[in-house]
């Protein structure tokens, strides 16, 4: 595993300048390799550890009444929280999953939760990242109730490109409330629309 300068991502990513809280965290804190596919946290389970993602991406999910997995959210921002929820206390309400080899940061939760309150920037931190993940709930929230089907696919589209292509279909297709089939029948109708977009006049689409 390469080097990772774990005082510049406390400094230039998660935003804390605190020495004291840097050094303690470089001492206590480990980097993980995560398998594509290796559940890192599960439905129900206590949450021993905070994780950080470095890079790659995670699925939250639960299942359904009926067994099947639903996609709650997904996590590609290196820096954001791989959590199942923002309260540190509580069991995991969904698991978490790697969609693609990543790696993550991890440090013990009884580290992060005595020293919440004594640092004003880990506290900053703390609201930066509830800020962010109740945004993009929100967002999610708005998606499903004000568009179709094909329009909600186009919106993870703009919000999510870097997810369209290494997540399953099937995955994406719970995330925004519709069946593997919808999701499907959507994409070929984009991409035969996409095929019969004439080309740009005068050579102009190498410009």
């Amino acid at each position: 595993m390469p080097d990772f300068d774990l005082p510049a991502f406390f400094r230039s990513v998660l935003l804390l300048p605190d020495e004291a809280l840097i050094q303690r965290a470089q001492e206590v804190s480990e980097v993980l390799e995560v398998k594509k596919g290796e559940c890192v946290i599960k439905q129900g389970d206590p949450v021993k550890n905070v994780l950080f993602l470095i890079e790659g991406i995670f699925r939250g999910y639960f299942p359904s009444s009926s067994g099947k997995e639903i996609t709650d959210c997904f996590v590609s921002e290196p820096g954001f929280t791989v959590m199942p929820s923002s309260d540190l206390a509580e069991a995991a309400p969904i698991s978490i999953e790697a969609v693609v080899p990543s790696r993550v940061l991890s440090i013990p939760m009884q580290e992060v939760t005595s020293r919440i309150w004594r640092f004003k920037s880990l506290q900053s931190l703390y609201f930066r990242l509830l800020m962010k993940s109740f945004k993009n709930h929100w967002e999610l929230k708005t998606a499903l109730y004000k568009f179709n089907a094909a329009e909600r696919y186009q919106w993870f589209c703009r919000t999510y490109p870097d997810l369209v292509e290494p997540v399953k279909g099937k995955d994406i297709a719970s995330f925004l409330n519709m069946t593997p089939v919808t999701l499907s029948r959507i994409r070929q109708s984009l991409r035969r629309a996409e095929a019969q977009q004439p080309p740009l006049p005068g050579g102009e689409e190498g410009k």
